[in-house]
Protein backbone atom coordinates (compact mmCIF):
# COMPACT_ATOMS: atom_id res chain seq x y z
CA UNK A 1 0.00 0.00 0.00
CA UNK A 2 1.55 3.13 -0.93
CA UNK A 3 2.08 5.91 2.02
CA UNK A 4 -0.30 8.96 1.81
CA UNK A 5 0.21 12.46 3.92
CA UNK A 6 -3.19 12.59 5.56
CA UNK A 7 -4.63 15.87 7.05
CA UNK A 8 -6.16 15.01 10.43
CA UNK A 9 -9.30 17.52 11.31
CA UNK A 10 -11.23 17.88 14.40
CA UNK A 11 -14.46 19.28 13.90
CA UNK A 12 -14.68 21.43 17.20
CA UNK A 13 -11.26 22.87 16.20
CA UNK A 14 -11.90 24.12 12.77
CA UNK A 15 -15.04 27.14 14.25
CA UNK A 16 -17.19 27.83 12.08
CA UNK A 17 -15.83 26.62 8.88
CA UNK A 18 -17.87 24.61 6.28
CA UNK A 19 -16.70 21.26 5.71
CA UNK A 20 -16.41 22.24 2.13
CA UNK A 21 -14.48 25.32 2.47
CA UNK A 22 -11.82 22.92 4.71
CA UNK A 23 -11.70 20.52 1.60
CA UNK A 24 -11.52 23.67 -1.16
CA UNK A 25 -8.68 25.21 0.88
CA UNK A 26 -6.97 21.86 1.16
CA UNK A 27 -7.15 21.37 -2.46
CA UNK A 28 -5.84 24.84 -3.22
CA UNK A 29 -3.09 25.02 -0.92
CA UNK A 30 -2.40 20.90 -0.04
CA UNK A 31 -3.29 19.58 -3.66
CA UNK A 32 -0.82 16.69 -4.76
CA UNK A 33 0.44 16.47 -0.86
CA UNK A 34 -2.74 15.78 1.05
CA UNK A 35 -3.85 12.64 0.05
CA UNK A 36 -6.82 11.78 2.55
CA UNK A 37 -8.46 12.83 5.64
CA UNK A 38 -8.86 12.24 9.68
CA UNK A 39 -11.34 12.94 11.02
CA UNK A 40 -12.31 13.22 14.85
CA UNK A 41 -16.10 14.21 15.67
CA UNK A 42 -18.85 12.68 17.35
CA UNK A 43 -21.54 13.72 15.14
CA UNK A 44 -22.26 10.62 12.76
CA UNK A 45 -23.91 12.97 9.85
CA UNK A 46 -20.35 15.38 9.84
CA UNK A 47 -18.73 12.24 9.82
CA UNK A 48 -20.44 11.23 6.81
CA UNK A 49 -20.56 14.29 4.93
CA UNK A 50 -16.67 14.32 5.18
CA UNK A 51 -16.25 10.29 4.47
CA UNK A 52 -18.56 11.62 0.86
CA UNK A 53 -16.45 14.49 0.37
CA UNK A 54 -13.14 12.67 0.07
CA UNK A 55 -14.96 10.08 -2.15
CA UNK A 56 -15.69 13.29 -4.01
CA UNK A 57 -12.16 14.47 -3.90
CA UNK A 58 -9.91 11.17 -4.27
CA UNK A 59 -8.87 11.18 -1.11
CA UNK A 60 -8.36 8.40 2.00
CA UNK A 61 -11.03 8.42 4.69
CA UNK A 62 -9.64 8.03 8.15
CA UNK A 63 -11.56 8.34 11.79
CA UNK A 64 -10.05 9.15 14.93
CA UNK A 65 -12.49 8.02 17.68
CA UNK A 66 -14.64 10.95 19.43
CA UNK A 67 -12.04 12.72 22.34
CA UNK A 68 -15.88 13.07 24.60
CA UNK A 69 -17.05 10.90 26.22
CA UNK A 70 -19.40 7.88 24.65
CA UNK A 71 -21.22 4.99 26.21
CA UNK A 72 -21.30 1.80 25.30
CA UNK A 73 -24.92 2.23 22.73
CA UNK A 74 -23.30 5.22 21.30
CA UNK A 75 -19.98 3.74 20.34
CA UNK A 76 -21.33 0.62 18.95
CA UNK A 77 -23.48 3.41 16.93
CA UNK A 78 -20.64 4.92 15.81
CA UNK A 79 -18.69 2.01 14.63
CA UNK A 80 -21.86 0.84 12.76
CA UNK A 81 -21.85 4.07 11.18
CA UNK A 82 -18.14 3.48 10.15
CA UNK A 83 -18.43 0.42 8.29
CA UNK A 84 -21.53 1.51 6.78
CA UNK A 85 -19.30 4.26 5.52
CA UNK A 86 -16.27 1.42 4.62
CA UNK A 87 -19.23 -0.59 2.10
CA UNK A 88 -19.51 2.93 0.38
CA UNK A 89 -16.19 3.85 0.12
CA UNK A 90 -15.35 -0.30 -0.96
CA UNK A 91 -12.66 0.03 1.51
CA UNK A 92 -11.40 -0.72 5.43
CA UNK A 93 -11.32 2.17 7.58
CA UNK A 94 -8.59 3.02 10.10
CA UNK A 95 -9.97 3.99 13.71
CA UNK A 96 -7.90 5.45 16.04
CA UNK A 97 -8.35 5.05 19.77
CA UNK A 98 -6.89 6.74 22.48
CA UNK A 99 -6.23 4.42 25.65
CA UNK A 100 -8.06 4.91 29.00
CA UNK A 101 -6.32 7.46 31.05
CA UNK A 102 -8.75 8.95 34.17
CA UNK A 103 -7.38 6.18 36.23
CA UNK A 104 -4.98 6.69 39.55
CA UNK A 105 -2.09 4.68 38.21
CA UNK A 106 -0.52 3.15 34.80
CA UNK A 107 -1.46 -0.16 35.54
CA UNK A 108 -4.90 0.35 36.38
CA UNK A 109 -4.55 2.59 32.76
CA UNK A 110 -3.70 -0.58 31.31
CA UNK A 111 -6.19 -3.03 32.97
CA UNK A 112 -9.06 -1.18 31.70
CA UNK A 113 -7.39 -0.30 28.48
CA UNK A 114 -7.34 -4.05 27.54
CA UNK A 115 -10.39 -4.94 28.84
CA UNK A 116 -11.73 -1.82 26.79
CA UNK A 117 -10.01 -2.41 23.44
CA UNK A 118 -11.30 -6.16 24.01
CA UNK A 119 -14.83 -5.41 23.79
CA UNK A 120 -14.35 -2.96 21.13
CA UNK A 121 -12.05 -5.75 18.76
CA UNK A 122 -15.09 -8.29 19.86
CA UNK A 123 -17.82 -6.64 18.23
CA UNK A 124 -15.76 -6.10 15.29
CA UNK A 125 -15.26 -9.19 14.98
CA UNK A 126 -18.96 -10.42 15.98
CA UNK A 127 -20.46 -8.19 13.22
CA UNK A 128 -17.35 -8.47 10.78
CA UNK A 129 -17.49 -4.66 10.64
CA UNK A 130 -15.06 -3.74 7.86
CA UNK A 131 -12.63 -1.50 9.84
CA UNK A 132 -8.90 -1.50 11.68
CA UNK A 133 -8.42 -1.20 15.11
CA UNK A 134 -5.58 0.84 16.19
CA UNK A 135 -4.36 2.62 19.29
CA UNK A 136 -2.25 5.51 19.67
CA UNK A 137 0.66 6.17 22.12
CA UNK A 138 -0.16 9.25 24.22
CA UNK A 139 2.19 11.36 26.95
CA UNK A 140 2.55 12.64 30.22
CA UNK A 141 0.30 15.44 30.03
CA UNK A 142 0.21 18.23 33.02
CA UNK A 143 2.08 15.65 35.19
CA UNK A 144 -0.77 13.33 34.58
CA UNK A 145 0.55 9.88 33.16
CA UNK A 146 -0.56 8.43 30.16
CA UNK A 147 -0.07 5.13 28.21
CA UNK A 148 2.86 5.94 26.01
CA UNK A 149 5.73 4.05 23.72
CA UNK A 150 7.36 2.10 26.54
CA UNK A 151 3.90 0.89 27.81
CA UNK A 152 1.84 0.55 24.86
CA UNK A 153 3.32 -3.13 23.63
CA UNK A 154 1.45 -4.57 27.02
CA UNK A 155 -1.87 -3.89 24.81
CA UNK A 156 -0.51 -4.67 21.49
CA UNK A 157 0.64 -8.56 23.06
CA UNK A 158 -2.72 -8.97 24.23
CA UNK A 159 -4.83 -8.37 20.65
CA UNK A 160 -3.30 -9.70 17.76
CA UNK A 161 -5.71 -7.60 15.37
CA UNK A 162 -5.07 -4.75 17.08
CA UNK A 163 -2.60 -1.87 15.18
CA UNK A 164 -0.96 0.91 16.27
CA UNK A 165 -0.84 4.64 15.45
CA UNK A 166 2.72 6.31 16.20
CA UNK A 167 2.28 9.21 17.80
CA UNK A 168 5.68 11.29 17.03
CA UNK A 169 4.75 14.22 18.76
CA UNK A 170 3.81 12.83 21.87
CA UNK A 171 6.62 10.52 22.23
CA UNK A 172 9.26 13.91 21.62
CA UNK A 173 7.04 15.80 24.52
CA UNK A 174 8.08 12.27 26.63
CA UNK A 175 11.33 11.77 25.67
CA UNK A 176 12.70 14.79 23.47
CA UNK A 177 13.21 12.41 20.76
CA UNK A 178 12.04 9.78 19.11
CA UNK A 179 12.33 6.39 20.65
CA UNK A 180 13.84 3.41 19.52
CA UNK A 181 10.74 1.44 18.31
CA UNK A 182 10.20 -2.35 19.57
CA UNK A 183 9.79 -5.13 16.73
CA UNK A 184 6.01 -5.83 18.00
CA UNK A 185 5.03 -1.82 17.31
CA UNK A 186 7.13 -1.72 14.02
CA UNK A 187 4.94 -4.99 13.25
CA UNK A 188 1.66 -3.38 13.84
CA UNK A 189 2.33 0.50 12.99
CA UNK A 190 -0.21 1.44 10.15
CA UNK A 191 -1.05 5.12 10.99
CA UNK A 192 1.41 7.83 12.21
CA UNK A 193 0.95 11.01 14.03
CA UNK A 194 3.57 13.68 13.03
CA UNK A 195 2.42 17.50 15.15
CA UNK A 196 4.69 20.23 16.64
CA UNK A 197 6.05 20.00 20.13
CA UNK A 198 7.49 23.50 21.47
CA UNK A 199 8.01 25.07 24.56
CA UNK A 200 6.92 22.22 26.62
CA UNK A 201 3.56 22.39 24.87
CA UNK A 202 1.60 19.33 23.15
CA UNK A 203 0.07 19.66 19.70
CA UNK A 204 1.72 23.52 19.74
CA UNK A 205 0.38 25.55 17.22
CA UNK A 206 1.38 28.84 15.70
CA UNK A 207 -1.33 30.08 16.53
CA UNK A 208 -3.50 29.79 19.36
CA UNK A 209 -7.12 30.53 17.22
CA UNK A 210 -8.04 29.44 13.81
CA UNK A 211 -6.69 32.41 12.12
CA UNK A 212 -4.77 30.23 9.50
CA UNK A 213 -8.13 28.38 8.53
CA UNK A 214 -9.65 31.73 8.37
CA UNK A 215 -6.95 33.47 6.15
CA UNK A 216 -7.09 30.66 4.12
CA UNK A 217 -11.00 30.68 3.76
CA UNK A 218 -10.99 34.40 3.21
CA UNK A 219 -8.22 33.68 0.28
CA UNK A 220 -10.21 31.80 -1.46
CA UNK A 221 -13.44 33.68 -1.33
CA UNK A 222 -11.61 36.84 -2.35
CA UNK A 223 -10.47 34.84 -5.76
CA UNK A 224 -13.90 33.44 -6.45
CA UNK A 225 -15.49 36.91 -5.90
CA UNK A 226 -13.13 38.37 -8.79
CA UNK A 227 -13.57 34.86 -11.03
CA UNK A 228 -17.33 35.78 -10.35
CA UNK A 229 -17.09 39.02 -11.43
CA UNK A 230 -15.31 38.58 -14.77
CA UNK A 231 -17.77 35.48 -15.54
CA UNK A 232 -20.33 37.83 -15.64
CA UNK A 233 -18.83 40.24 -18.12
CA UNK A 234 -17.62 36.79 -20.06
CA UNK A 235 -13.82 36.71 -18.94
CA UNK A 236 -14.51 33.31 -18.56
CA UNK A 237 -11.97 31.42 -15.76
CA UNK A 238 -9.39 34.44 -15.42
CA UNK A 239 -7.75 32.65 -12.46
CA UNK A 240 -10.15 29.64 -12.30
CA UNK A 241 -7.43 27.20 -13.09
CA UNK A 242 -5.77 27.79 -9.50
CA UNK A 243 -9.21 27.15 -7.92
CA UNK A 244 -9.37 23.88 -9.84
CA UNK A 245 -9.40 20.36 -7.36
CA UNK A 246 -6.95 19.28 -10.35
CA UNK A 247 -4.48 22.04 -10.78
CA UNK A 248 -0.68 21.57 -8.96
CA UNK A 249 1.00 24.64 -6.77
CA UNK A 250 4.44 22.55 -7.93
CA UNK A 251 5.73 22.75 -11.08
CA UNK A 252 8.76 20.26 -11.93
CA UNK A 253 11.32 20.91 -14.99
CA UNK A 254 14.94 19.65 -15.89
CA UNK A 255 15.10 22.84 -17.64
CA UNK A 256 16.74 26.16 -15.91
CA UNK A 257 14.45 28.31 -18.56
CA UNK A 258 11.48 27.21 -17.33
CA UNK A 259 12.04 26.98 -13.57
CA UNK A 260 12.79 30.29 -13.54
CA UNK A 261 10.22 31.26 -15.80
CA UNK A 262 7.41 29.66 -13.25
CA UNK A 263 9.12 30.83 -9.92
CA UNK A 264 8.58 34.59 -11.51
CA UNK A 265 5.22 33.72 -12.55
CA UNK A 266 4.38 32.02 -8.88
CA UNK A 267 1.86 32.72 -7.25
CA UNK A 268 0.09 31.60 -10.83
CA UNK A 269 -3.16 33.53 -10.24
CA UNK A 270 -1.86 36.44 -8.78
CA UNK A 271 0.47 36.67 -12.31
CA UNK A 272 -2.40 35.94 -14.93
CA UNK A 273 -5.10 38.30 -12.67
CA UNK A 274 -2.46 41.16 -12.98
CA UNK A 275 -0.44 41.00 -16.06
CA UNK A 276 -0.30 37.25 -17.82
CA UNK A 277 -4.06 36.16 -18.93
CA UNK A 278 -4.81 36.13 -22.22
CA UNK A 279 -7.44 38.77 -21.81
CA UNK A 280 -5.12 41.49 -21.88
CA UNK A 281 -4.07 41.06 -25.24
CA UNK A 282 -7.30 42.85 -25.78
CA UNK A 283 -6.02 45.83 -24.34
CA UNK A 284 -3.41 48.40 -26.09
CA UNK A 285 -1.83 49.82 -23.26
CA UNK A 286 -0.97 47.74 -20.40
CA UNK A 287 2.79 47.16 -18.93
CA UNK A 288 3.35 43.22 -19.64
CA UNK A 289 6.23 43.03 -16.75
CA UNK A 290 4.19 44.21 -14.12
CA UNK A 291 4.48 41.77 -12.37
CA UNK A 292 7.38 39.71 -13.35
CA UNK A 293 9.38 43.27 -11.39
CA UNK A 294 6.50 42.64 -8.32
CA UNK A 295 5.40 45.98 -9.08
CA UNK A 296 2.16 46.99 -6.94
CA UNK A 297 1.15 49.81 -8.67
CA UNK A 298 2.12 48.97 -12.42
CA UNK A 299 -0.34 45.13 -11.78
CA UNK A 300 -2.94 47.37 -9.82
CA UNK A 301 -2.90 49.71 -13.02
CA UNK A 302 -3.21 47.04 -15.51
CA UNK A 303 -6.02 45.08 -13.38
CA UNK A 304 -7.99 48.75 -13.11
CA UNK A 305 -7.84 48.82 -16.90
CA UNK A 306 -9.03 45.48 -17.53
CA UNK A 307 -11.95 46.14 -15.11
CA UNK A 308 -13.22 49.66 -17.13
CA UNK A 309 -11.88 47.48 -20.48
CA UNK A 310 -14.80 45.11 -19.35
CA UNK A 311 -17.33 47.85 -18.42
CA UNK A 312 -17.78 46.70 -14.49
CA UNK A 313 -19.73 48.94 -12.36
CA UNK A 314 -17.93 51.31 -9.88
CA UNK A 315 -18.97 48.88 -7.03
CA UNK A 316 -17.19 45.51 -9.12
CA UNK A 317 -14.32 47.39 -9.83
CA UNK A 318 -14.37 48.13 -5.91
CA UNK A 319 -14.96 44.47 -4.88
CA UNK A 320 -11.88 43.31 -7.52
CA UNK A 321 -9.52 46.00 -6.65
CA UNK A 322 -10.15 44.95 -2.60
CA UNK A 323 -9.22 41.36 -2.89
CA UNK A 324 -6.56 42.26 -5.21
CA UNK A 325 -5.07 44.48 -2.04
CA UNK A 326 -5.71 41.52 0.68
CA UNK A 327 -4.36 39.22 -1.76
CA UNK A 328 -1.04 40.92 -2.40
CA UNK A 329 -0.58 42.29 1.23
CA UNK A 330 -1.69 38.73 2.58
CA UNK A 331 1.28 37.08 0.19
CA UNK A 332 3.72 40.34 0.90
CA UNK A 333 3.98 40.00 -2.58
CA UNK A 334 6.44 43.28 -3.13
CA UNK A 335 9.17 42.07 -0.80
CA UNK A 336 9.25 38.30 -2.42
CA UNK A 337 11.47 36.46 -4.21
CA UNK A 338 11.38 33.95 -6.93
CA UNK A 339 12.14 30.32 -5.25
CA UNK A 340 13.46 27.24 -7.23
CA UNK A 341 14.58 23.77 -5.22
CA UNK A 342 16.85 21.27 -6.80
CA UNK A 343 15.83 17.72 -6.76
CA UNK A 344 17.15 14.86 -7.73
CA UNK A 345 14.92 13.10 -10.04
CA UNK A 346 14.75 9.81 -8.67
CA UNK A 347 13.21 11.53 -5.23
CA UNK A 348 10.35 12.02 -7.00
CA UNK A 349 10.00 8.90 -8.87
CA UNK A 350 10.95 10.84 -12.23
CA UNK A 351 13.69 9.07 -12.93
CA UNK A 352 13.02 7.31 -16.48
CA UNK A 353 10.91 7.95 -19.68
CA UNK A 354 8.04 5.48 -19.99
CA UNK A 355 6.69 6.84 -22.96
CA UNK A 356 10.00 7.26 -24.85
CA UNK A 357 9.38 5.06 -27.70
CA UNK A 358 6.40 7.10 -28.16
CA UNK A 359 8.86 10.27 -28.53
CA UNK A 360 11.13 8.55 -30.63
CA UNK A 361 8.12 7.38 -32.87
CA UNK A 362 7.34 11.47 -33.46
CA UNK A 363 11.22 12.46 -34.11
CA UNK A 364 10.05 13.00 -37.95
CA UNK A 365 6.53 14.29 -37.30
CA UNK A 366 7.19 16.33 -34.39
CA UNK A 367 9.84 19.79 -34.09
CA UNK A 368 13.00 19.46 -32.01
CA UNK A 369 12.27 21.62 -29.14
CA UNK A 370 8.84 20.08 -28.30
CA UNK A 371 10.41 17.02 -28.20
CA UNK A 372 12.59 18.31 -25.97
CA UNK A 373 10.36 19.77 -23.42
CA UNK A 374 8.77 16.32 -23.45
CA UNK A 375 11.85 14.70 -22.40
CA UNK A 376 12.61 17.49 -19.74
CA UNK A 377 9.51 17.78 -18.16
Amino acid sequence: MDNKLIFSLYEKAIGNLELETVFDIINLYGNKCIGGIEINTKNLEYLEKCAMLCKKNKMLFRCHFPLEAMSENETKKYLNAVDNLSKRLRYKINIVFHSLSYQDTIEEMLDDTKEYIEKILGFVEKYKLNVYISIENLNFKNNIKRINVSKIDEILKKEKNLYFTYDIGHDIFDNKKPSNLTKLQISRINNVHIHSVDNGEDHHMIVKDTKVLFELKTALNNLKKINYIFDHHNYKNLISKNLNSKSTPLYITDSPAMAYYYAFRSPEYMAELTSLSKYYNYIEDYDKSAYYLKDYQKCKSNLVSLCKHVNMTTKEENTVLKSFDRRWSSLKLSDSAPCIAFIKRSDLAKNSLPNINEIIEMVDEVELPILLSKITD
